[in-house]
């Protein structure tokens, strides 16, 4: 499958479970809350991504949208883009697909993304 044909790789943004499930190499999971909370029950990785992700929405490391004063965290949105720098900032191993899509945008702004960090490189 390309990147191209990747729904979330055309998105404007991802919410914080998208992003989650997208940086585990997962399909998104398809439901609310309920299932998500199971679904990371059975993946101690989704949850500790989870939490990282929330935690630097919550401190302020990763800039995010709140949708509505109410919503879960589940639901709050980050643009794909900063999620990738973030996440390999962060030092997340992105998978391969997602490590396609990332080297578009960390080419951009003249970076490139390793297993481990973010290099200056020329495209």
């Amino acid at each position: 499958m390309s990147i191209s044909e990747l729904p979330w790789s055309k998105r404007e943004l991802w919410t914080f479970k998208e992003a989650a499930c997208l940086l585990c190499g997962k399909e998104p999971i398809a439901g609310g809350r309920p299932e998500f909370n199971e679904a990371m029950k059975a993946d101690a990785g989704l949850a500790l991504v989870y939490r990282e992700l929330k935690d630097a929405g919550i401190k302020g490391s990763l800039v995010h949208i709140v949708p509505f004063a109410s919503s879960p965290t589940t639901d709050w949105r980050v643009d794909p883009k900063k999620c990738l720098a973030w996440a390999a900032s962060k030092g997340f191993g992105v998978p391969k697909v997602l490590a396609e899509l990332s080297e578009i945008f960390l080419c951009q702004r003249g970076l490139s993304l390793t297993p481990r960090a973010l290099h200056t490189q020329s495209c």
